[in-house]
């Protein structure tokens, strides 16, 4: 499921550099075939190799990527719920982007990634008070980055929370990350 993450990030930010062009392209080498097809403002990108096939098909605002490892979808400027999630959204926070996925074993994920104008300082402290059972799993506080990691487990789902902010930026990060195992 690792590597199909991997290929989800590389492919999202490829697939919408490459939204708007048109036609098809095909590279061949003794790794595999990379198919790159555009049309219209869809692109798909087709990965075939030694170690399987990922598909990769979308748009600006929703990108399907497909393995043998299973199914996600990551949506550009997503509506998302609290409830979907499973964790409190920061009051002052937008919804950046929403990934969904579904494992062929039924595993569930979803996450989104919010950003604010707030301090690290107030969102942490949010999260640590609506949140006193999470368990503080990683914390940095240098002058270059501060990051804030919590996890809890509750019946069947794995919930975390990360919190960053670095000096370049005037914004702090929050990512929420749900993932439920279906019996």
């Amino acid at each position: 499921m690792k590597r199909a993450l991997v290929w989800l990030l590389g492919g999202v930010h490829l697939l919408v550099t490459l939204t708007g062009c048109g036609g098809k392209d095909t590279s061949t080498s003794p790794e595999g075939t990379v198919t790159i097809q555009r049309e219209g403002g869809s692109t798909e990108l087709t990965v075939e190799s030694k170690r399987g096939t990922v598909a990769m098909k979308g748009d600006e605002s929703q990108v399907t990527i497909t393995t043998g490892e299973g199914t996600a979808v990551v949506e550009m400027s997503p509506a998302v719920t609290e409830e979907e999630v499973g964790l409190p959204f920061y009051p002052r926070a937008t919804v950046e982007q929403v990934m969904r996925q579904t494992t062929e074993d039924g595993e569930q994920y979803v996450q989104a990634r919010l950003m604010t104008p707030d301090g690290f300082a107030e969102v942490k402290s949010f999260y640590q008070e609506k949140l006193p059972e999470a368990t503080v799993t990683g914390e940095v506080d240098t002058e270059a980055i501060k990051t804030f990691q919590a996890m809890l487990e509750e019946d069947n789902a794995k919930k975390m929370v990360v919190v960053s902010r670095d000096a370049s930026n005037q914004q702090t990060k929050i990512v929420l990350h749900t993932s439920v195992t279906v019996e």
